[in-house]
């Protein structure tokens, strides 16, 4: 991660309103993925590689998904689409 990138993620935690959204979007996530076995699949893949984080198109070949199908999955759960 480059000195760059960690100070523009230090100012979002100093946030609470950023901290108090992607606290309760995450929580969202995660009861939707205990209801979705597609969706553990992508969070288990997504947190294994956090240090170097896959493109979409990959976490979806992984997760045997389309690209699409995990958008659903996403705007389902969040709605919002994975970046």
């Amino acid at each position: 991660m480059t000195d760059e990138r960690l100070a523009q993620q230090l100012i979002l935690l100093a946030d609470p309103a950023y901290v108090h959204d992607y606290l309760a979007r995450r929580a969202a996530f995660l009861s939707a993925a205990r209801a979705d076995p597609a969706l553990q699949r992508v969070t288990a893949i997504m947190e294994q590689h956090v240090e170097e984080p896959l493109s979409c198109g990959q976490i979806a070949r992984r997760a045997g998904l389309s690209m699409r199908r995990m958008q659903r999955l996403f705007e389902k759960a969040l709605g919002a689409t994975p970046v």
